[in-house]
């Protein structure tokens, strides 16, 4: 039996939506809660799967998050996640209600109740520099940050003025990873690039010809296997990139090997992880 206790919404002035200068702070507010497992305050990874209703119960859904569903860090029962709606939903003033689905294993979602009401807040719609952005409260992104800001300017950034990506490639490069991706412990090594001959003629089968010369350019590969720490560190910066898995994966610890993932999923895991390192 999984129970969140809600914490706090933020969600910026409903009624500015359709203005002309508050377009620029886009869509996504910064939800904040806490998740207990058994009684227990949870700590790991987490997938949500946010809705939006009309009601507090017995009402229906008007809105899917983007995306629909993802990952987020929970340590000691605490995390923040940040939503995205759009704002159509919000468009007509109705009362709307947060609805979370939640799982830290492969299966269904948990429901979580009671249901959350959003309520308005305050935002800043413009700052002039951006040193003073960083004051903001709300979510900030590295695509948010342009041009060359002193790193003077980035002391007392706390996590709830990131999204969770950002945040957690800071955090594993301030810990001394060198790519930027949560273990910190995986070294790589460069494969030489180079030519060789696939295929052959031995057995005669049609699937082994014909025999053709490929060449491969150079390529980084891990000492030792990707673990279940590694894996979900790279899908929750992937998903909150656009990316979607069709399997979560499995192991039998933290820092054992990650199995049960699909050649698909392993494909875009590399990419993100390029893209992120």
């Amino acid at each position: 039996m999984k129970q969140i206790i809600a914490i706090g919404v933020a969600l910026g002035l409903l009624g500015l939506i359709g203005q002309q200068q508050a377009t620029a702070q886009g869509t996504v507010f910064t939800y904040q809660g806490k998740l207990n497992q058994n009684g227990v305050p949870f700590t790991g990874l987490a997938e949500l799967a946010p809705t939006l209703w009309d009601a507090a119960s017995g009402g229906t859904p008007v809105a899917t998050n983007n995306p629909a569903s993802f990952y987020v860090n929970v340590s000691n029962g605490l995390f923040t996640a940040p939503l995205d709606f759009g704002a159509a939903p919000f468009n007509s003033g109705a009362a709307r209600w947060l609805h979370l689905g939640v799982r830290t294993a492969l299966g269904p979602f948990t429901t979580l109740t009671p249901l959350q009401p959003l309520t308005a807040a305050p935002y800043a719609i413009s700052a002039g520099t951006a040193a003073t952005a960083l004051s903001v409260s709300g979510t900030m992104n590295a695509t948010n940050l342009t041009g060359k800001i002193p790193l003077s300017n980035l002391s007392g950034i706390t996590s709830n003025q990131l999204d969770a990506a950002t945040w957690q490639f800071l955090v594993a490069l301030a810990s001394g990873a060198s790519n930027g991706t949560t273990s910190g412990t995986n070294e790589m090594v460069l494969i030489p690039g180079g030519t060789f001959t696939m295929g052959d003629t031995l057995d005669g089968t049609a699937n082994a010809a014909p025999v053709t010369n490929v060449f491969i350019s150079p390529f980084y590969m891990d000492t030792t296997p990707v673990t279940w720490t590694q894996w979900h560190g790279v899908c929750l910066y992937a998903t909150y990139h656009g990316y979607t898995f069709a399997q979560g994966g499995q192991a039998k610890g933290p820092t054992h090997p990650v199995q049960s993932v699909d050649w698909y999923d392993a494909v875009k895991w590399c990419n993100a992880r390029s893209e992120q390192a």
